[in-house]
C-alpha cells in the first residue's frame, strides 16, 4: 500500500473519477504493485504542505494498519506499506520576515508563509548558525553554480537578506517542523503497537533530501553537493536485532528497494531475479553486526547527479519572474528578449567516498566523461573536500588545476565507475527541445 506524497502526475489528484465503478486512483498504481491508493500525493508539496496535510497521511496510514495490516496478519501473509510524509520540507517555504511587519507581496512566485498558529510551533530552541554560514557565495573555490541557484531560488520563494535573525527563525521552524514530522510518525508507530504487530514488521525511516538551512549561505536544496543536502537518515528497525548501533557504510537511495526485497522471507533464487536488474546494493546483511562494517562494507562510493533547468541561470529567472509580475505572458518569454544562458554550469555529478567528496559542475549543453585533468577543468568547475579534515566542506582541495593532482584524478576516476554502473551512457537526454526558446514558468514548473 503507499500514503502519501509522491512526484508522479497531478493528474491523479485533479481529474475527477469518482463516477467511475472502479477504485479512485489505484488502477495506475496498482501496476505498480501499490494497492489501496487514496491520493493526495503530488499537490501537497507546497506551502505548508506538511502541516495541513501529513495528518491526513498518517491517519490513513493508521487506518489502513487497524484494517487491512491486521487481516494480512492474522492469515500469516507479508504486507509492505509506504508512508511519504511531506514535512520538514514547509521550510523552503517559509517566510523570514520578522512576525508582524506586512506580507510583501512582491516576494517570489509561490507563495510563502510564517509558523502556523500552533503550540508545537511556538517553542524556541537555542542553537548557533552553521560554521559555515559566514563563507561568501564568491569565496576561492566555490562554483558560480552555487549563486545561481539562490538566485533562482530567490526567484521562487523571495531573496532572504543575510541578517542573523532571518536564519534564526528560519532554523527555528525548521526544527518544528521536523517535530511535526515526528508527531505523525509517532501516531503510525502507535497504531502499529495497537495492532499487536510491531514485534513482526521491520521499519524503515529515511528522507529524500536534507536543506542547506543557512550553511555556506544557501537555504533549500539544488546545484551544491554540501553534506546539509545529501547525507540523509536511514534508520532500520528490525526485531530480529537489537537497536541502539550505527553502521558508517555508505549506502545510496539505489540500495532501498534492493534491501527491502533482501529483508522479506522469498528464497535466494527469487529474490535474486527481482533484483537482478537494479544498481543499488542490499544491506541487510549489515544488520547482523552493523558497527562491524566500515565506510566501504557495500560500496566505494555514493553517486549523486543533478540537473534543474529552473535553477540554471539566476539571472534569467529572477528578470523572467519581474516580468511575469509586471503582466507578462510567462508563455511569451523570448519574445520579451529573455532567455536562459545554458551555457552555465549547473549540472552536477558527485562522489562521496565516506572520506571524500568529489564534484564536477558542467553545462547541461556540455555533457562530458573527463578521464584527463585537462578535459576535467576545461569542461567543468571542480570541487574536492576532505570531510575528516574539513567537516565544513570549507576548503577546495580542487580549486586550483594541479593542486591534489593524483586525489583529483582518483576521485574523477571513482565518480565515472559510479555513472558507468549506475547511470550508464550519461548522455544528457532529459534536456528539453526547444528549451533555448523559453519555457513558461509557473508555480508547478518551478516546484522543487
Amino acid at each position: 500500500a503507499y500514503k502519501g506524497k509522491w512526484h508522479l502526475h497531478k493528474e491523479f489528484e485533479t481529474v475527477n473519477k469518482l463516477g467511475s465503478p472502479t477504485k479512485i486512483f489505484t488502477a495506475e498504481m496498482e501496476e505498480y504493485g501499490f494497492s489501496d491508493y487514496f491520493g493526495i500525493g503530488d499537490i501537497i508539496a507546497h506551502t505548508q504542505g506538511g502541516y495541513l496535510h501529513d495528518g491526513i497521511t498518517s491517519a490513513m496510514a493508521g487506518s489502513w494498519l487497524r484494517g487491512k495490516a491486521r487481516e494480512l496478519a492474522a492469515a500469516n501473509r507479508p504486507w509492505f506499506l509506504a508512508v511519504n510524509l511531506v514535512n520538514p520540507h514547509d521550510v523552503m517555504f517559509y517566510d523570514t520576515d520578522a512576525p508582524g511587519t506586512p506580507v510583501r507581496p512582491e516576494r517570489g512566485i509561490t507563495h510563502v508563509a510564517r509558523d502556523p498558529v500552533d503550540p508545537l510551533y511556538a517553542t524556541q530552541w537555542t542553537f548557533d548558525l552553521p560554521r559555515s554560514h559566514d563563507q561568501r557565495l564568491d569565496a576561492p573555490g566555490r562554483p558560480p553554480a552555487h549563486r545561481d541557484f539562490l538566485r533562482s531560488h530567490d526567484a521562487l520563494v523571495g531573496e532572504i537578506p543575510n541578517e542573523p535573525a532571518r536564519w534564526r527563525r528560519r532554523h527555528n521552524y525548521y526544527l518544528n517542523c521536523l517535530r511535526d514530522a515526528d508527531r505523525n510518525i509517532a501516531a503510525v508507530l502507535d497504531e502499529l503497537d495497537a495492532a499487536g504487530l510491531t514485534e513482526r514488521t521491520i521499519v524503515i525511516l529515511t528522507a529524500d533530501h536534507g536543506d542547506m538551512d543557512g550553511a555556506h549561505q544557501l537555504h533549500a536544496k539544488g546545484a551544491v553537493a554540501y553534506r546539509e543536502q545529501n547525507n540523509v537518515p536511514m534508520i532500520v528497525v528490525h526485531p530480529a536485532y537489537p537497536g541502539g548501533r550505527t553502521c558508517s557504510s555508505l549506502t545510496s537511495h539505489l540500495d532501498v528497494a534492493p534491501t527491502l526485497v533482501g529483508l522479506t522471507g522469498a528464497d535466494a533464487a527469487k529474490r535474486a531475479s527481482i533484483v537482478r536488474d537494479l544498481p543499488g546494493k542490499d544491506f541487510a546483511p549489515l544488520l547482523a553486526d552493523p558497527s562491524a562494517a566500515g565506510p566501504n562494507a557495500l560500496r566505494e562510493g555514493v553517486l549523486f547527479n543533478y540537473n534543474m533547468f529552473a535553477y540554471l541561470d539566476g539571472d534569467y529567472l529572477l528578470k523572467a519572474v519581474a516580468h511575469i509580475q509586471a503582466g507578462g505572458d510567462p508563455k511569451r518569454l523570448k519574445e520579451a528578449g529573455l532567455v536562459p544562458d545554458l551555457g552555465k554550469r549547473g549540472a552536477v555529478r558527485s562522489v562521496f567516498d565516506g572520506r571524500y567528496v568529489f564534484s564536477r559542475y558542467f553545462s547541461p549543453k556540455q555533457h562530458n566523461r573527463p578521464t584527463t585533468l585537462e578535459q576535467l577543468y576545461r569542461l567543468n568547475d571542480v570541487e574536492l573536500y576532505d570531510r575528516q579534515a574539513d567537516p565544513d566542506e570549507l576548503t577546495n582541495l580542487a580549486a586550483r588545476r594541479g593542486e591534489s593532482r593524483e586525489l583529483v584524478l582518483a576521485m574523477n576516476e571513482k565518480l565515472n565507475r559510479l555513472i558507468d554502473s549506475e547511470v550508464g551512457e550519461d548522455r544528457g537526454q532529459m534536456l528539453p527541445g526547444g528549451i533555448e526558446a523559453g519555457w513558461e514558468i509557473t508555480p508547478e514548473t518551478m516546484a522543487p
